[in-house]
């Protein structure tokens, strides 16, 4: 069966019975996910965790027409790469280039994010199913720093690179990293090949999220799902979470 003939098995589907969703598993398993397209790769995750379109694009920040424009293949790259890998839990080097595992087993973590991690492990296993419970799944990942163009040059200058280097090392023209850090340019849809360019966190250089020097944590399913889903709640209602977690650690 090709790849595209195994892609298509359940096209019509919304949603899988368990025995549609184990036999999509083992389906997926011998994919070349090279030689697939991102709107394919997004579609198969979504479908494998049984995730509506609109659900997608709600966690993704994006309209649900510009996600099925990219499941559809008729939009063959996006500037919310980073977005659309947290709201399916997956690795978005794989998801933008279909490079290495899915599976997302670290996750770059800022000091206070660490110190949030260490509360959700000290908690009981029921605990835990409570703090995540407590968490609104469907938010979306939204801009901290809507600045990407200061933080591009910010760490260009630190590690003392010029514009055509780090363009070559990204795969990008240098005068779109230099529309970039003018603010001509918005966003890229190179930010995963951009930000290995400066050797920094794509969700930091993306979204703003964590930090340039955030620390690479290994991490659980459960403690990704938490983390993830922290990282979308209000600041207000970080701050109720985090005082429940310390007042349940250790009861």
């Amino acid at each position: 069966m090709t790849t595209a003939t195994k892609l298509k098995r359940f096209a019509g589907k919304p949603r899988f019975s368990a025995e549609e969703l184990e036999s999509w598993g083992r389906s997926l398993k011998t994919i070349n996910w090279e030689k697939t397209t991102l709107g394919q790769r997004i579609r198969a995750t979504r479908l494998k965790h049984s995730l509506r379109q609109e659900e997608v694009a709600a966690m993704a920040n994006v309209t649900q027409a510009h996600l099925s424009s990219l499941e559809l293949d008729k939009k063959s790259s996006t500037v919310n790469i980073i977005e659309f890998a947290y709201a399916l839990r997956i690795n978005p080097i794989w998801l933008d280039s279909g490079k290495g595992s899915p599976d997302l087993k670290v996750l770059n973590l800022n000091d206070a994010e660490i110190k949030v991690l260490d509360l959700y492990r000290g908690l009981s296993k029921e605990k835990q199913e409570d703090a995540i419970n407590t968490l609104d799944r469907l938010n979306p990942f939204v801009e901290v720093d809507t600045d990407m163009g200061t933080r591009v040059r910010l760490i260009r200058k630190q590690l003392g690179l010029g514009q055509v280097e780090v363009a070559a090392k990204a795969g990008i023209f240098q005068t779109m990293l230099s529309n970039l850090e003018r603010g001509k340019k918005y966003r890229t849809r190179r930010v995963i090949q951009l930000a290995a360019a400066l050797d920094v966190p794509p969700e930091w250089l993306s979204l703003g999220i964590g930090g340039a020097t955030a620390k690479k944590s290994r991490i659980s399913k459960p403690e990704l799902e938490f983390m993830l889903t922290f990282r979308t709640q209000a600041p207000a209602k970080q701050k109720k979470v985090i005082r429940w977690m310390t007042s349940s650690a250790g009861k």
